[in-house]
């Protein structure tokens, strides 16, 4: 949330007003619902089960005397295993958001059940398909997820399951309205809360459930407050807490030296999470572990909806990755230049303005590929319109951005001014797609038009009614060259209960916002997409959210929200995005100089140094902060953002591998250094450095003054300093140098190559068939081996196999440049290899070097610095294929 002086005076907040957000006892369930344990309480047993969908579903009836009767479905997956639990009779139909009734669910693949192999006997039933295998106490509804009969996880292991019953209200008990600070909400259903716990066996690291401040490994909560997930509009957040913001993703990786998997709750609704660990010595032996080994305990808690629980074997974190992202989406891949920098301020005034910073990035040599326009574009806070005194040429200024080869972004925001000569208002009411009351009256809330009705994303009329206002013949003045950023799509209501919707308020078949409240961000998004889609069906979208949700990598990157400009929130943008990466979340980055303040020179340029290496890389300031742009800053400031921002444009070639992969596989570009160290125990707090795919460690500075870093080089393995030749290799722990002359501290591990591109112009689209450069890392083996991705970095044309992918390898003597079994049939008639980096060839120079491409052989030219051998102009086609012998 972004307050301005017209809805707060002239007073500027500090931070987070943490009184108008719930903690877990200002939530009517999470007090009466939060436990720790069992207690007292009998366990459910199970009384009837049955394999039901052609024997792929094992239906149980849990029963225990002063609940509810229950009924659970047990599957095994292509991708993992799945429960469900909900009455046996519901009063009324619980929520499910993957099962609506409309074509578009959530999970797109690997959701259908397999063919079941039933044994009962001994007191346990189990089903089997494959490797995996679910196995349930019948006496206690203790139910264990084993793969290649290593346990994994259990549900339900403290006999936590609780399903609060539907009911009718009886005259003489009390309200069941529930209050927070002046707003009310009638709870017409009642108490309807659901809850169970899952413990990850033999684990004590666990990562995940984002978005919060907290650290990478999530901590124990029994002492203070829960994990909350509920998207939320917070004005500038606090680091080091555990409170809802923007997005939430209710996912949990566990992760040991042995093996990594996962947990989904697919559950829509505000959702409280619980994290214990427990040490060998305290955990109790039980018939499904062979002895005492240290546990992982979450306790998941959500207002209402079912139980929907998927449980993901791994057993490599990669794995898990892909599992989920095969579930509920692949990642969008990117056009390439959504890949490069961005530029944004609330707000460039008018199109003088725009103009002079347009021309600016020229004028001091810093390329850039996005200007973004803020609200105050818009005539009067009417999205899809222009301010006509400010901005009454957009065509102009669109066109003049795109002949530097730049896009423009503009804001559109879910909440529309209520005006009856306003046509989307208007038009949307026509099409009776607003979100309601719960008498059926249109629903306003307050945001940045003053008076706003909200459409109703959930309603597949509404989000398809939305995605036609981006054609271009609608949305007036746009262009190819203008895509979209929604904001405030928690969604945000000023005047509303923790600055949000009402929880009574009426959606799209009669439910409650309270069931479909985390679904609301991802149809704003999706819905934008689809239009984006719509106006032009071969240019991949992009789509900016805030808010965020289970499936949202199909549609677009998201950003951390509303930070500010201290040295504590830089530091915390990796914890925070690494744990979007683990959790199926990989195109993400923070607001480089923090949304909010005036960042001292040396921590912008820090920042910048770090959004480079990030996945999103945006600058982003608030109205009333001091402009900012690299330019503003008197030398050496100026140039040292600028080569931070170079330097993101010189790897874009390794960028575009990165997010093909994610695109492909679910692994995210940013990694903990455990990821790829899956045994290097040391390894798994480890938060303030990371590494780009398996390739690139980075280790940035984050502390005002200091001019060096203390890098932990994992693995035993050997790391060079790009661009320090006369400089070994790292390995083990060293402080590396990191001053006011050095680029950040970025390593290349031994036995990897990369390819980059050393002629940086104004933006990525003019390097588009610009030459590429081979860095390549020799291991103790003088071997290295990596891939490239190339395609036209715009179009779903690769989709029809129009890329090319290729595999390079180094032998000791010589390097092989081929197609990949996955390649495609895209050509580049202009791009070529112009130069090969060798890291740790040694100090003497080869004897020949020879290059056999398409039949023909020629000598290459070569030189040594330090340990570093150049070869210069191989000039084979970057897309083609060769082979390099050195002797």
């Amino acid at each position: 949330m972004r307050l301005s002086a017209a809805l707060l005076g002239s007073v500027l907040v500090e931070a987070v007003d943490r009184n108008n957000f719930k903690k877990c006892a200002d939530s009517s369930f999470c007090q009466r619902r939060r436990v720790f344990n069992s207690d007292g309480v009998s366990p459910y047993a199970v009384t009837k089960s049955e394999l039901i969908e052609n024997d792929s579903i094992l239906q149980l009836t849990l029963e225990v005397d002063g609940r509810p009767c229950l009924k659970a479905l047990h599957s095994i997956l292509p991708v993992g295993a799945r429960i469900n639990i909900e009455e046996c009779e519901p009063l009324h139909p619980r929520y499910d958001p993957e099962a609506r009734p409309s074509p578009e669910e959530l999970l797109i693949d690997g959701h259908a059940p397999q063919k079941l192999k039933l044994d009962e006997s001994n007191g346990f039933i189990s089903i089997q398909a494959g490797d995996m295998r679910l196995k349930t106490s019948l006496e206690s509804y203790i139910t264990e997820f084993s793969h290649k009969d290593e346990v994994i996880s259990v549900a339900n292991s403290r006999n936590l399951l609780f399903v609060e019953e539907l009911r009718e209200k009886n005259d003489d008990e009390p309200s069941w309205e529930e209050k927070f600070k002046s707003h009310k909400d009638s709870r017409p259903r009642g108490p309807e809360s659901v809850s169970m716990d899952v413990v990850f066996t033999n684990s004590r690291n666990l990562y995940g459930l984002p978005e919060h401040t907290d650290s990478f490994v999530l901590a124990n909560t029994e002492e203070g407050e829960p994990y909350r997930l509920f998207n939320l509009d917070v004005f500038q957040f606090e680091i080091d807490e555990r409170m809802a913001l923007y997005g939430g993703i209710p996912f949990v990786a566990s992760h040991s030296p042995e093996r990594s998997s996962a947990a989904l709750w697919l559950n829509a609704a505000e959702t409280w999470v619980d994290i214990k660990y427990v040490d060998p010595e305290a955990s109790i032996a039980s018939w499904f572990t062979s002895g005492k080994v240290p546990e992982a305990h979450t306790f998941w808690l959500s207002e209402t909806g079912k139980i929907d629980l998927f449980l993901f074997p791994g057993p490599s974190i990669q794995e898990v990755n892909d599992q989920y992202t095969v579930l509920t989406g692949r990642p969008q891949l990117p056009p390439q230049w959504a890949t490069a920098y961005h530029q944004c301020k609330w707000n460039y005034r008018d199109e003088p303005d725009v103009a002079e910073v347009n021309e600016n990035f020229d004028v001091h040599d810093i390329p850039a590929d996005v200007i973004w326009l803020d609200i105050e574009h818009t005539d009067g806070k009417r999205y899809f319109t222009w301010d006509p005194v400010k901005f009454p040429t957009p065509d102009k200024m669109i066109e003049n951005v795109a002949s530097k080869g730049r896009k423009m972004v503009t804001i559109v925001d879910p909440h529309i001014k209520v005006d009856n000569n306003y046509y989307i208002y208007s038009g949307a009411k026509e099409a009776d797609i607003y979100v309601k009351k719960p008498g059926g009256a249109e629903f306003n809330g307050w945001c940045w038009p003053g008076n706003s009705a909200y459409i109703d994303f959930t309603d597949p009329r509404a989000r398809e009614w939305w995605a036609e206002q981006f054609l271009f013949e609608n949305y007036k003045h746009s262009s190819p060259s203008l895509y979209t950023w929604n904001d405030m799509n928690e969604p945000s209501v000023f005047n509303g209960p923790e600055v949000s919707m009402q929880r009574d308020i009426i959606h799209h078949n009669g439910w409650e916002h309270r069931a479909v409240h985390q679904m609301y961000g991802l149809g704003v998004q999706r819905a934008t997409y689809e239009g984006q889609l719509k106006r032009d069906p071969n240019s991949r979208p992009f789509v900016l959210s805030r808010a965020f949700f289970v499936g949202t990598q199909q549609w677009g990157p998201i950003w951390t929200g509303d930070n500010g400009a201290e040295w504590s929130h830089l530091k915390s943008s990796i914890p925070m995005l690494l744990a979007l990466g683990v959790s199926g979340m990989p195109f993400v980055g923070a607001d480089v100089g923090g949304f909010f303040g005036n960042p001292e020179p040396e921590l912008l340029w820090r920042w910048y140094q770090l959004g480079a290496f990030q996945p999103f890389f945006r600058a982003h300031a608030h109205l009333d902060s001091k402009r900012r742009e690299p330019w503003v800053f008197e030398e050496p400031w100026t140039g040292r953002m600028r080569n931070a921002i170079r330097y993101r444009y010189r790897l874009l070639p390794l960028w575009n591998e990165l997010f093909y992969e994610s695109h492909k596989t679910g692994v995210p570009p940013m990694r903990p250094i455990w990821y790829n160290y899956p045994k290097e125990t040391e390894s798994y707090g480890v938060e303030e450095e990371y590494m780009l795919g398996d390739t690139l460690l980075v280790a940035p500075v984050m502390e005002e003054g200091k001019r060096d870093v203390e890098v932990y080089f994992p693995g035993g393995d050997k790391y060079f300093r790009l661009d320090y030749h006369e400089t070994p290799a790292y390995s083990g722990n060293a402080v590396v140098s990191a001053g006011e002359d050095e680029q950040i501290p970025v390593f290349l591990k031994a036995g990897r190559i990369f390819a980059s591109k050393e002629r940086i112009r104004r933006s990525s689209t003019l390097m588009e068939n610009d030459p590429i450069t081979l860095n390549i890392a020799l291991d103790s083996e003088r071997k290295a081996s990596g891939k490239l991705y190339f395609d036209d970095q715009i179009t779903h044309d690769y989709q029809k196999g129009e890329f090319s992918y290729k595999e390079v390898s180094f032998d000791g003597k010589s390097l092989n440049y081929s197609d990949s079994a996955q390649t495609g049939v895209f050509q580049s008639e202009h791009s070529f290899v112009e130069q090969i980096v060798i890291y740790g060839f040694g100090s003497s120079a080869p004897k020949s070097i020879q290059i056999s491409s398409n039949g023909s052989n020629w000598q290459l030219e070569s030189q040594v610095k330090g340990t570093t051998l150049f070869i210069r102009k191989p000039n084979a086609k970057s897309t083609g294929s060769f082979t390099l012998t050195i002797e």
